[in-house]
């Protein structure tokens, strides 16, 4: 085995491992792996798409929904909150920013909170248990919105903060998509793992690309029937998640056993000393230490690592802005919620194109053509999409006209390259006994930047409401800023010493792995 097959061939999230429980994941027979890859690479992809669809579904009716609310609150006389101008008037859309801003914030608290503890799970106990919880929650927390949003006369409208509580089942989004990555890592050849990821990338785009369209025309019937059909898509997603295989164990437990023996043996002892201790004072003396360990690892040890992953909170800051894009549409070009969306759908056709056929070739052509290595290559090309963020969101943000709106989403749209690329370049740089620990990191990180990018977002909306017309793209000229931070970052990592470093490590697991 190569070291780069014993880098990608370790499990996404670390854990405290046991070998029996390995064994009991390992398939029975070798004929029964390709069966059991198959089936949960496509089982995965099916629950992506319509969780995806469902939450797009759900969301946009919504959106006009909860504006028609505040808009009756504020003027009770309005004959019709879809057509009326006032309802599109400052006071109306400050509210709502301010709504919508804080119940993203609250429904990312409960992922940072439980990160680490549902990775560890996932490593013990298996990925689907917590996929199938996360699910629950992400569904609870929709359901708990539609129910506050149907009876207005009797729910206060600031209740639907109360879903996010919901979230703590299953970390919320952002372990949904830890668990979605995991099992592609887990059923994944050595040969196809990149491939999985640049697909897995595409798949929000792409059912964002159909799902705009299929609101668009349930919505023409009525926002309420668009909400219901997005809640039975993600019902169906939920049980898609209860029949796809388990597949932690599934890619060389035997190499993870004998990499972690000793790691795992201290812990084991470690846990008998607390369980025999009893004591509150112990367990959290314990999880300090682990927790001083993770942070020197990732941050002290690897000053480069420590810039990317900064890049990373930066990038998600920068990014997060296009939550607000229908909202901003609707207010400045007096666009109804249904034709924003189609609009934005734009952007979405751009990173598709890129993900599924540009990426992939430009990948490869990097390598092979320009013998680049894999982090050189991934560096080369965050850099790029990060420029292209920041032209993009710049454009956006002074945007007079449709035309240059569209013109400035299509070049947003080029700098979807950035989030894979940064996932592949930040996986060579952590290192192989770090990937696990990496990917945690990495997860909280973007909570952390979406935590604070919704009441960023918010007030800047609400400030250039204030300000004047000419100032309502001010969140997205805030969100070039933000990218311009990330991209000094990324300009910081030399490419030639990544590469010198990259290969070093390479050198030193290929002797690890040799004297296992």
């Amino acid at each position: 085995m190569t070291a780069k097959q014993g880098i990608e061939s370790n499990p996404l999230l670390t854990s405290a491992r046991d070998s029996e429980s390995y064994e009991d994941d390992a398939p029975s027979t070798p004929s029964a792996v390709p069966t059991r890859r198959f089936s949960a690479i496509v089982s995965c992809f099916l629950l992506l798409v319509l969780a995806e669809i469902g939450g797009a579904l759900v969301n946009l009716p919504l959106n006009q929904i909860e504006e028609s609310i505040i808009c009756r609150n504020q003027y009770p006389h309005v004959p019709d909150t879809a057509t009326d101008a006032l309802c599109k008037s400052s006071p109306v859309q400050a509210e709502l920013s301010f709504l919508q801003g804080w119940e993203l914030t609250f429904g990312l608290v409960p992922g940072i909170l439980t990160a680490v503890p549902y990775g560890f799970a996932a490593d013990r106990h298996g990925r689907k248990v917590i996929l199938c919880l996360s699910l629950l929650g992400l569904c609870l927390f929709q359901a708990i919105e539609v129910v506050v949003c149907s009876f207005p006369e009797i729910f206060p409208i600031k209740l639907i903060w109360l879903g996010a509580l919901c979230c703590f089942i299953g970390g919320g989004p952002f372990v949904f998509s830890a668990m979605v990555y995991a099992i592609a890592n887990d059923v994944s050849t050595d040969s196809t793992r990149s491939t999985v990821f640049f697909y897995l990338a595409a798949v929000p785009m792409g059912c964002e690309l159909i799902s705009m369209p299929l609101a668009y025309m349930a919505m023409e019937l009525s926002p309420w029937f668009c909400v219901f059909v997005g809640l039975a898509c993600l019902t169906s997603a939920m049980f898609i998640g209860l029949i796809i295989p388990e597949t932690r164990g599934m890619t060389h437990p035997q190499l993870a056993d004998d990499e972690y023996n000793l790691e795992d043996n201290d812990r084991e002892r470690a846990m008998c000393d607390k369980i025999e201790s009893h004591t509150l004072q112990s367990f959290c003396l314990s999880t300090v230490e682990q927790g001083a360990a993770m942070f020197q690892a990732m941050f002290c040890q690897n000053h480069r690592l420590a810039m990317l992953l900064f890049s990373l909170l930066f990038a998600t800051l920068g990014t997060c802005e296009s939550g607000i894009l229908l909202q901003y549409s609707t207010k400045r070009f007096g666009w109804s919620w249904s034709q924003a969306g189609l609009v934005s759908s734009v952007s979405t056709f751009a990173n598709l194109i890129l993900v599924v056929a540009i990426l992939p070739l430009l990948s490869r052509a990097l390598q092979n053509r320009l013998s680049l290595g894999s982090a050189v290559k991934d560096l080369w090309i965050a850099r790029a999409s990060v420029v292209a963020l920041i032209a993009g969101s710049f454009g956006i943000g002074i945007a007079s006209t449709s035309t240059l709106l569209v013109s400035s989403l299509m070049i947003y749209g080029l700098g979807s390259g950035y989030g894979p690329a940064m996932r592949g370049l930040l996986g060579d740089v952590a290192g192989k006994r770090n990937v696990g620990m990496l990917y945690t990191t990495m997860s909280v990180m973007e909570n952390l930047g979406t935590l604070i990018a919704g009441p960023l977002v918010a007030s800047t909306f609400q400030l250039g409401l204030d300000w004047g017309d000419g100032w309502i793209g001010l969140p997205f000229i805030a969100a070039a800023a933000l990218l311009t931070c990330a991209g000094v970052l990324v300009a910081m990592v030399k490419s030639k010493k990544l590469d010198y470093a990259t290969k070093e490590e390479e050198e030193r697991s290929g002797i690890l792995l040799s004297e296992s």
